[in-house]
């Protein structure tokens, strides 16, 4: 890993509280995220790690962020996305994983979650998912 290593210490420095709502942290070369980055951030709606080097993010790492709407990783070195990572963030409506160079993504998130968005343009996965929404949510299924 390269770069900066998200923690609850980096996010106080950023000047987010326990009572922030929007996590704006893109273009911040953050190479890694503690497993309890987070954890204290139960307000959090949404979170934005668009343009960073992140080339995993921990299985569990928004566990404690229920009311987690909207999460960006767009643009990391992401090579897989597993549906581990957003346990616990049962809210999560809109994902973005955009230009990441996914080798493989869980399908089965889709079926955990409420998606209203997935966005995996440019990835190595967009040409095999396919999305259909059923009803208001998005499933994804290999094709």
């Amino acid at each position: 890993m390269s770069g900066l290593t998200l923690t609850k210490d980096v996010l106080t420095d950023f000047g987010y509280n326990i009572r922030s709502e929007v996590i704006e942290l893109a273009n911040q070369s953050i190479g890694d995220i503690a497993i309890d980055a987070f954890e204290e951030y139960e307000q959090v709606t949404k979170i934005n790690l668009s343009g960073n080097q992140l080339e995993l993010v921990p299985l569990g790492a928004f566990a404690q962020n229920a009311k987690l709407t909207d999460l960006s990783l767009a643009n990391n070195k992401l090579r897989s996305f597993s549906a581990e990572v957003l346990h616990g963030a049962v809210g999560v409506e809109n994902l973005d994983l955009s230009g990441n160079p996914l080798e493989s993504f869980d399908v089965s998130l889709t079926e955990k979650l409420c998606l209203q968005s997935l966005n995996l343009d440019n990835t190595g996965v967009a040409s095999r998912v396919q999305l259909k929404r059923v009803g208001r949510c998005l499933h994804a299924t290999w094709v």
